[in-house]
């Protein structure tokens, strides 16, 4: 993906609203990438640079509403397991993530959840959901099991586990008492703060979109370009040394964007 890429706000909608402008808008924005812009430095200007694609975060993203991110998250009913023949489907909002999706490695096994960009299929309840690439499932263990809970974020899916933790590496998760197919929700102003609780059919939340800047618009990097008076006012870049898993998740961003 060369394309370098900016965050856009838009104004609030609800995730089906925002999933259904993606060929518009370009994809919502990525929930590790949030997490590791807003662990660093919340709701302040930064950049980061993650699989080659620098992402500059505007002053839209200090607010202190929730904001939609782009993968859906499915996990079984607490202290359970994925069962072989057993679909999931979410007893709030009736979307259905089929058996057959799951992973083989995720069966029978208590504290899974999976992460992935989806395709959605039908609308309101009895939408069908699956994943953009089957490549890109991210199993998250150690997943939180309770309705509310903290604890060690996932590496990849910048998710809250029940592993213990301190600083900005600790999250707390919000989730349904059930199974659930559900979408993470962030704000700057309760960084680590991570809800699975809302409703993408009927809450209404701040919607970022990933899309091309020109390229005068990409501060230079000190490498490239000696400091001059000015290199005090460009935003200095922040390299992340991304593990396989969000390597696979960008993949799957690849796969969206068709790069």
């Amino acid at each position: 993906m060369d394309a370098k890429r900016s965050l856009t706000r838009k104004d609030p909608g609800t995730y089906r609203e925002g999933y259904n402008s993606t060929p518009k808008h370009g994809p919502l924005i990525l929930h590790p990438l949030l997490d590791s812009m807003l662990a660093v430095n919340p709701a302040q200007f930064i950049s980061r640079k993650i699989d080659e694609t620098l992402v500059k975060i505007p002053g839209a993203l200090k607010t202190d509403q929730p904001i939609w991110t782009f993968e859906v998250v499915v996990f079984p009913k607490p202290y359970g397991a994925f069962e072989k023949g057993v679909d999931i489907i979410d007893p709030i909002t009736g979307w259905i993530f089929p058996w057959m999706q799951i992973p083989g490695s995720a069966f029978g096994v208590k504290g899974i959840a999976l992460q992935f960009i989806p395709s959605l299929s039908g609308s309101g309840e009895g939408t069908v959901v699956s994943p953009r690439n089957s490549k890109a499932i991210i199993t998250v263990e150690d997943f939180i099991q309770g309705a509310m809970g903290e604890g060690a974020v996932h590496p990849g899916s910048r998710l809250a586990t029940v592993k213990a933790a301190t600083g900005n590496q600790l999250r707390t998760l919000k989730r349904p008492p059930t199974e659930g197919i559900r979408i993470a929700t962030r704000c700057a102003f309760d960084w680590n703060l991570i809800s699975l609780a809302d409703h993408p059919d009927k809450e209404r939340f701040w919607l970022v979109f990933l899309q091309p800047i020109a390229k005068s618009m990409v501060p230079e990097s000190s490498e490239q370009k000696p400091p001059d008076s000015t290199s005090s006012r460009i935003p200095k870049r922040v390299d992340i040394q991304p593990d396989s898993e969000v390597e696979v998740l960008m993949h799957g961003l690849k796969e969206v964007l068709g790069k």
